[in-house]
C-alpha cells in the first residue's frame, strides 16, 4: 500500500523507524539489536549506551565514554551490555569493490575482533545484523541498497561458519524470540511474501504471499492479507496465526481502504476512500 507506514529497517539503518505503532526492536535472551537511528538518540542497552555524536559512535558504560573506531559506515549493532557485535560497510570507488565486515568488541572497548568479511565487485553492499539466538548471529547480506529479494544468513560464534538459512524474500526482518519474520525490501509496494523462520528448528515457511503489514503479540502474529484492488481502493483480510503456523484464523475483512495506519491484536485502523479514519475491532 502506497501510504503504509513501514520500517526502513534492514535497508537504511541510518533512518530506521518502527513502521507502525512505534514498536521496539524485538529481543532474544539478553541481546538487543540497535539501529544507528537509536544511537543518535543515545539508546541504552542494559548498562550500555551507544550515542552517535558528530558522526562518531561511542560506548557509554558505567560513566565512561570510549570511541568506537570505525573504518567504514556503521550499518547495525547488537549488544547484551557486555559484548557488542556490529557491521560496517566500505566502498573502494577507485578499485570498484565494496567490503562489509562483522566485528566483535567488549563493552569496555577491548578485544576488538573481526569475525566476518564479505566482498563484492560493486559500489554497494549491505551487511546488517537482524538479531541473535543461541550462539548464532543473524544477518542480511545484499549487493544493493534497494535489493528486494535477498537471502538471510546465520553466523555461528562457536564454529565461525556462515549458513544461508533462508534463500530469498528477505530484506526487512524482525525478531520475536526464536522467530524471525521477514519480507522483501520494496518500499511501499505490496502485496509481498511474508516468511517466518524458526531459529530453534531451522525451518522457514511462507505464511502469506500477499502480506501488507504485521503485528506480534504473545507468540501470535496478526497480519493484513491483500484481497483485491478496486480503482483507488483496496480490500484486505485481517488474519491471525500462531508463530508455528497453527490455528490460522480470519478476524475481519475491510474494504474501501486507502491506507492502513495501525494494526494490533484488538483492531485495525485505516483511512478510507472517504478520507475518514475507520476502526475495525476484532
Amino acid at each position: 500500500m502506497r501510504c503504509l507506514k513501514k520500517w526502513v529497517g534492514i535497508f537504511g539503518f541510518l533512518f530506521a523507524l518502527a513502521y507502525f505503532c512505534g514498536a521496539a526492536y524485538a529481543q532474544t535472551d539478553s541481546f538487543r539489536t540497535v539501529a544507528v537511528y537509536d544511537m543518535q538518540q543515545g539508546k541504552i542497552v542494559g548498562n550500555l549506551s551507544l550515542p552517535c555524536v558528530n558522526g562518531k559512535i561511542y560506548i557509554d558504560r558505567n560513566g565512561k565514554r570510549i570511541a568506537l573506531g570505525l573504518d567504514g559506515e556503521l550499518r547495525s549493532a547488537i549488544s547484551d551490555g557486555n559484548k557488542i557485535y556490529y557491521t560496517i560497510c566500505k566502498t573502494y570507488l577507485d578499485r570498484a569493490y565494496s567490503k562489509g565486515m562483522l566485528y566483535q568488541i567488549n563493552a569496555d572497548g577491548s578485544a576488538k575482533k573481526k569475525l566476518l568479511t564479505a566482498r563484492i565487485d560493486s559500489a554497494e553492499l549491505v551487511l546488517e545484523l537482524a538479531g541473535c539466538y543461541g550462539d548464532r548471529l543473524y544477518y542480511v547480506k545484499a549487493e544493493y541498497e534497494a535489493e528486494i529479494d535477498c537471502p538471510f544468513y546465520s553466523y555461528s560464534l562457536k564454529t565461525k561458519k556462515t549458513e544461508k538459512v533462508v534463500k530469498k524474500n528477505s530484506g526487512i526482518v524482525r525478531q520475536y524470540g526464536k522467530y524471525f519474520v521477514m519480507h522483501p525490501a520494496t518500499g511501499n509496494i505490496f502485496p509481498l511474501p511474508y516468511t517466518v523462520y524458526n531459529a530453534k528448528t531451522g525451518k522457514a515457511s511462507v505464511f502469506t504471499k500477499k502480506g501488507a503489514i504485521h503485528y506480534y503479540k504473545k507468540n501470535r502474529i496478526y497480519y493484513a492479507e491483500f484481497i483485491k484492488e478496486t480503482g483507488p481502493s483496496y480490500s484486505f483480510a485481517m488474519k491471525r496465526m500462531d508463530m508455528d503456523g497453527e490455528h490460522k484464523k480470519t478476524l475481519a475483512k475491510i474494504s474501501n481502504v486507502s491506507c492502513i495506519t495501525e494494526l494490533t491484536d484488538k483492531y485495525v485502523k485505516y483511512s478510507g476512500t472517504d478520507s475518514r479514519e475507520h476502526v475495525k475491532r476484532f
